[in-house]
C-alpha cells in the first residue's frame, strides 16, 4: 500500500471536504483522516493542525495543481450555461 501524504490541512470540515470532493472528481484518491476525532471535539482542530487532506505519495503533485488551479469568471459562467436548460422557443 502507498503511503498517504498530506498536502493541505483546513479549519473546517466543510473546507476540507470541498477540497476532497474536487480532488476525487480529478480522478484523485484522498482521505480525511481526522474528520471524524475532529467532529467529535472540534476544539482539537488547532492542536491536529486542522482537518488534514491526504493523497498517495504518487498524486501529491497532481493533487497540489488541483487544488491550486482557479477557473475564470468566463469559464464559470460558461460550466453554469452548459447545465441550464435550453429555452426551445427561441
Amino acid at each position: 500500500m502507498e503511503d498517504l501524504v498530506t498536502v493541505a490541512a483546513f479549519p473546517s470540515p466543510a473546507e476540507a471536504r470541498l477540497a476532497c470532493a474536487e480532488l476525487e472528481s480529478a480522478g484523485i484518491q484522498c482521505l480525511l483522516p481526522d474528520q471524524h476525532t475532529l467532529g467529535v471535539d472540534p476544539g482539537l482542530v488547532n492542536a491536529f493542525g486542522g482537518y488534514r487532506l491526504c493523497v498517495p505519495e504518487s498524486r501529491v503533485e497532481q493533487a497540489r495543481a488541483v487544488l491550486t488551479s482557479t477557473v475564470s469568471d468566463e469559464e464559470l459562467e460558461a460550466q453554469a450555461l452548459a447545465i441550464l436548460p435550453q429555452d426551445d422557443a427561441t
